[in-house]
Formats: structure tokens, sequence, C-alpha cells
């Protein structure tokens, strides 16, 4: 019991610290992004679980992360114009208005240009 405790204690200290350095990295000019780096984190724990819990998770984890795709969609003022776009079944790679490269292009007219 005290190897799980201290485990524990272990896991939440390195993860907590982890939250500020990404917390810090959003503020700090010039920082390059790391990435999706609880990816890894998340996969772990996950395999650590049963098929039952397994199948929880995903359910859990599809209603949070299409949630959160429709507040970011929300936020998205051309978004809100369309109806279609209020749709909180469709996933985010649909949503071409939503969608931008990182030079600021919509997925839309990225596939007009390469239409022409």
């Amino acid at each position: 019991m005290r190897e799980l405790a201290k485990s524990a204690f272990s896991f939440s200290w390195a993860l907590s610290l982890l939250g500020v350095d990404q917390a810090v990295n959003l503020v700090r000019p010039g920082q390059q992004p790391k990435g999706d780096v609880f990816a890894p984190i998340t996969q772990v724990a996950v395999n650590q679980l049963d098929e039952s819990m397994r199948a929880m998770y995903r359910i859990g984890d599809n209603l949070q992360t299409r949630m959160c795709d429709m507040a970011f969609s929300w936020m998205n003022p051309t978004g809100l114009s369309k109806i279609n776009n209020w749709n909180p079944f469709r996933s985010m790679a649909n949503c071409d208005e939503c969608s931008e490269d990182s030079n600021g292009a919509s997925a839309e007219e990225e596939e007009n240009g390469s239409k022409s």
C-alpha cells in the first residue's frame, strides 16, 4: 500500500509540473510547441485498464472530445452562421471553416486552390 501511495504522489507531482511547463510555454515568446505531450501518458494509463474499463474510457473520451470540438467550433463566428456546423455529432475533421493550417488558410480554401 505504501508503494502505491508513493507512486500516486510521484505521478501527480510530475503531471502537475508537466501542466505548469505547458502553461509557461503558451506565454513564452518564440517557444516551439512540443506537440501532444499528454497522449503517451494517456495511452500508458489506458493500457492498464481491462477491456470493460477500456470500453468505458472510449465512450467517455469520445463524448469529451466531441464536447470540446463543439465548444471550439462555436468560438468561430463563421461557424455559427452555418446551421450545419451546429451538429454536435460530426467530427471536427468535417468542419472546413474551423480547421486552419499553420498559414491561416482554411481547409476549404486549400481544397479550392488545389482544384484550379
